[in-house]
């Protein structure tokens, strides 16, 4: 997860609104981010993995929220639909390294 989102992050970083170029590969780091929320919601961790578990799935839950209003955003040229896909990506990071904290806290 965390290279797509560095991946968007330089996409992000350096928008290309009329480049197709641009535009399939955002899409492209969008639907490996869907596929990891769909994924991840199968999934059934143990107990010791329970508070991890939850904390990535919040997470991914942002970045998946993230893609629609980000796409809308381009798509409609809507300043307040990418600010709103903005801010879920910034909680999803936030999120993302709360995980990160609880599994290594898991590590032996």
């Amino acid at each position: 997860m965390i290279p797509s989102l560095k991946r968007v992050h330089a996409l992000m970083s350096a928008p290309q609104f009329n480049s197709n170029r641009w535009k399939l590969d955002l899409a492209e780091e969008f639907v490996a981010w869907q596929a990891a929320y769909t994924t991840a919601q199968t999934l059934k961790p143990s107990s010791r993995f329970g508070p991890f578990h939850q904390t990535y799935l919040a997470a991914l839950r942002n970045f998946n929220g993230a893609v629609d209003d980000v796409v809308a955003g381009i798509d409609n040229v809507d300043a307040t639909r990418l600010q709103a896909g903005t801010s879920k990506m910034l909680e999803g990071a936030t999120l993302l390294n709360q995980a990160i904290d609880l599994l290594e806290a898991q590590a032996p």
